[in-house]
């Protein structure tokens, strides 16, 4: 399995990543659909290729999910090179 994120799951990572930083909590799956204004099921769909990719990580109550180590250090790698570009 290709574990690179596709573009639309690179988005779905900056957004989750970015809700986290301004709310202190994880945006629900229908956070994400009305954001990215799909439906629900489909946003269900990329989180479920994060987590088979192991960027997230789904709760025992399968409600919640969590980023892994590798969802961080993706986000941190981009963010490092992006500010190389700029500079």
């Amino acid at each position: 399995m290709n574990v690179t994120p596709t573009s639309t799951q690179i988005a779905y990572m900056e957004h989750i990543n970015d809700f986290i930083e301004a709310q202190d909590n994880f945006p629900s799956i229908e956070v994400l659909a009305n954001h990215f204004g799909v439906a629900v099921n489909s946003a269900f769909q990329n989180v479920t290729a994060l987590r088979k990719k192991g960027y997230i990580e789904m709760c025992k109550d399968l409600k919640r999910y969590r980023r892994t180590s590798a969802f961080k250090a993706f986000i941190a790698n981009r963010s490092t090179m992006e500010s190389k570009v700029a500079a």
